[in-house]
């Protein structure tokens, strides 16, 4: 079927199938596991069909729990689905609903709510583009001042006893040693020194 317009696509229907859960677990139960077979045989008969795996919970617990457990009850669907049947995991996007959406609103803590929902992918859904990275920074021309000798990291008054950095020609008083053989040459530190 081809549309004119997007306005005269038809919305994205969900199918809920009878794939439930333990209470705060994310496997699937011997008796849902036929009902996801039957998706991954529906997928391997249509091979451009691109589902949405939405993971659901019941209201027992925190918000942010409820989220997570959600997402790895998607995940979980996914991973059976690609290991059992052999689908491309580009073909399948998961989403964590938390308790957000019960399928008894009347009850949010009836065990019917922990559940795994489908729904077909949207074309775009799929093949998100991933995020681009910054740009990398211009560069500058060289000024007088970029020709100056960059100082030290540590200063000779540091704080922290530091006698200036390898190269920079701090001198030391004839006699003294490095504590502990720290200060090695070509270290960009030079720690206290105290009299041999």
């Amino acid at each position: 079927m081809v549309f004119d317009s997007p306005a005269e696509e038809p919305k994205a229907k969900t199918v809920a199938l009878p794939i439930q859960f333990a209470r705060n677990a994310d496997a699937i139960t011997p008796e849902s596991r036929p009902f996801v077979e039957s998706v991954g045989q529906l997928l391997r008969r249509n091979e451009t069909l691109r589902l949405v795996i939405e993971g659901h919970t019941d209201a027992k617990g925190s918000d942010s729990h409820n989220l997570v457990l959600s997402q790895r009850r998607a995940e979980a669907v996914k991973r059976f689905l690609v290991a059992t049947h052999d689908i491309d995991p580009g073909r399948l996007i998961t989403e964590g609903k938390g308790e957000a959406e019960p399928l008894i609103p009347a009850d949010p803590l009836d065990a019917r709510n922990r559940r795994v929902q489908f729904r077909v992918a949207a074309p775009t859904s799929v093949a998100a583009a991933p995020p681009r990275a910054a740009p990398a920074p211009k560069p500058q021309a060289p000024s007088a001042q970029a020709a100056a000798p960059t100082p030290a990291p540590h200063a000779p008054a540091c704080g922290n006893g530091c006698r200036g950095a390898a190269g920079t020609g701090a001198k030391r008083p004839s006699g003294w040693k490095a504590r502990d053989g720290a200060g090695a040459a070509g270290s960009t530190h030079r720690p206290r020194f105290q009299p041999g």
